[in-house]
This record gives C-alpha cells, structure tokens and sequence, in this order.
C-alpha cells in the first residue's frame, strides 16, 4: 500500500510540475511583446524562439518620449528558470528606468546597479544575475539614433542603397558583475537610409561547430539590404535554421529595424507584427 501511495503521489507531483511549468512560460511569453512599433515610414520585425520551455532571450520596444523609440535586446546567463527570471527582472527595471532617463548609458548603467545589488543576496545559484544587454534610443525628429551595449553581439547597422555594414560594438562589459562599471553611449547623427539588424547570440557559430561566425553573418546582412525588415528576419532565421538543422543550441532573437524609407516620423501606430 505504501508503495502504491507512493507512486501516486510522485505522480501527482510530476503533474503539478508540468502545469506550472506550463504557466512559468506562459507568464515568460507576456513579457515579449505581441506587436512591434510602427509608423507610416519605420518598419520593425522580430521573431524569437526559444530552446526550451523557459530561457534568457529578452527584447521589447520602449516609448520614453512622444518623439523617441527604444529598442531593446538581451541574453540573461544560464538556462530555464534562473535566466527567465533574470529577463523578467530586466523587463520591469526597463520600463522603469526608461521613464526617468532617456539615456541609454544611464538606463543601461542602473540595469547593471540592480543585477549586481541582486547577486549580493544570493549565492548558491548555479548562474549569476547576469546578462548583456543592448538599448537603442531612435529620436524621430533628429534622425539620431543613441545606445549603450552592455557585451552584447554587436548589431549590424546596414545602408540600404549602399550595402556598406557597421557593427554596433558593445560599449561596456556584460551586466550584473561589478559596481565598478561604465558604459559609453555612442550617437549616430542620423540613422535615415539604414536598416539595423538586432539579435542574441543564438545565431552565432556554437559547440556544434554550425551558426554564422561574426564576419559571415556580417557579409551575409550585407547581401539583404534590398529586402523589407520582415523579409530580412525570416532569411536570416530561416538561414541559421539551415546551418542548425533545426536543433538550435541557444535561445535566438532577430530584431530588425528599417529607417530607409523616413523622411520623417510624426503619426505612430501599433500593429500586429506576429507573423512578420
């Protein structure tokens, strides 16, 4: 009798696993965004999948200004649990943080101050509070594009009638490590003409030995310039797709965002941007 009992009640308890794993990635789902920002001369696409059910992929879209875009994306340290928390803390300090100050640096520098205030309480955990981080400001009226990167793989900035590429390097070390941490903040006097492709490290050459090393996926962005943001992130998935053969190592992120068609941003909308 005791055995039976016993096997019911792992049973039982392996059941209450899974459903609130179930609701732990449904809970991590909602901090995604289910539109991307929109106006009559931007266009923005993303596409996130996940490796397993939970994981440290971050991005999201921010309006600290009627006249500013924020663009933000980030990979927690570690897997499951720990790295959904950590990218669910990092959601709610953003959207803080990103109505006090329209900075990237100092927005970018308070995110460090809270992760690091975090790993003080803790020590066991088989990950640290941790993560990279880029955050981009766009300035509709000025055309100037801002942002801090905190070890993050740098974006791949793409002129759209030139095919000419620059990398977005970080501009500080990876988040949540010390209190002894600057970040730079570059502008970019005008991002008009370009397109700005965003992504985690997912796509990147892994322990299989397959993904894109920097400079193929450099040359690679180079040869899209002439497709739309949404035709732009499903070659690109679609590409690393082919290099994994389906099993992706990582969690992967692919943001892109199109200004070459901006003459001007006055009248924003939302619009549904789930299949791209």
């Amino acid at each position: 009798m005791r055995e039976i009992f016993k096997r019911s009640s792992d049973k039982h308890g392996m059941e209450l696993s899974t459903r609130e794993l179930r609701n732990l990635k449904e809970v991590h789902q909602a901090f995604l965004p289910k539109i991307c920002p929109h106006c009559r001369d931007i266009s923005i696409s993303a596409k996130n999948v996940m490796k397993f059910d939970l994981g440290g992929d971050f991005y999201d879209f921010t309006k600290p200004d009627p006249k500013l875009w924020g663009f933000w994306i980030g990979d927690a340290t570690g897997k499951g649990i720990v790295a959904s928390s950590v990218s669910a803390v990092m959601y709610g300090l953003l959207h803080h943080m990103c109505k006090e100050k329209a900075s990237p640096g100092e927005v970018v520098a308070e995110l460090n101050e809270a992760l690091y205030h975090l790993n003080t309480r803790v020590s066991d955990l088989a990950y640290p509070f941790s993560a990279t981080s880029f955050y981009g400001v766009f300035d509709s009226e000025s055309g100037s594009f801002k942002y801090a990167s905190a070890g993050h793989p740098a974006p791949i900035m793409l002129d759209a009638k030139t095919s000419e590429v620059t990398q977005l390097s970080p501009t500080g070390p990876p988040l949540g490590f010390s209190m002894e941490w600057s970040s730079g903040e570059v502008t970019i006097p005008s991002i008009i003409g370009k397109k700005i492709v965003m992504f985690t490290d997912g796509l990147l050459y892994g322990k299989q030995n397959v993904g894109f090393t920097t400079s193929e996926l450099t040359e690679f962005i180079s040869s899209l310039s002439s497709l739309s943001a949404g035709d732009i992130v499903d070659t690109v998935f679609s590409e690393t797709e082919k290099r994994f053969k389906g099993n992706f190592e990582d969690d992967l992120t692919i943001i892109t965002a199109d200004f070459s068609n901006m003459p001007a941003c006055k009248s924003c909308v939302a619009k549904d941007a789930t299949a791209n």
